[in-house]
């Protein structure tokens, strides 16, 4: 699993995310994705865009994400996951919370604003 910053401005963080968020992938990922999300404090966009697979480890970290981002009064907002990802995180209701879209400037429109 794979994380990097695509976009870095002072009001909206983009992480682009490729590989597996299973348990392997959101074990590597927990400790540098939970440092970079909490010192953002700013509306963040994941782009699942080359995540192909997400198991329930994957999805309590995009909880815990979306946690502390709602604390410090900021969003996060799913951008463009794969069909059997967006079709997992639909089914697990996660969608009612976090905001899926296909558009990169309607995610950072939701995510920044």
């Amino acid at each position: 699993m794979n994380l990097s910053v695509v976009t870095d401005r002072p009001d909206l963080l983009v992480l682009g995310f490729e590989g597996r968020l299973d348990i392997k992938g959101a074990s590597a990922l927990e400790i540098p994705l939970s440092a970079r999300v909490n010192a953002a404090k700013r509306g963040t966009v994941f782009d699942l865009s080359k995540v192909d697979f997400m198991a329930s480890m994957g999805m309590q970290l995009l909880v815990a994400s979306h946690r502390s981002l709602s604390v410090a009064g900021k969003r996060l907002v799913i951008l463009s996951p794969q069909p059997d990802v967006e079709t997992s995180l639909r089914l697990s209701r996660l969608d009612t919370v976090i905001a899926i879209v296909h558009d990169a400037k309607e995610a950072e429109r939701l995510a920044a604003g």
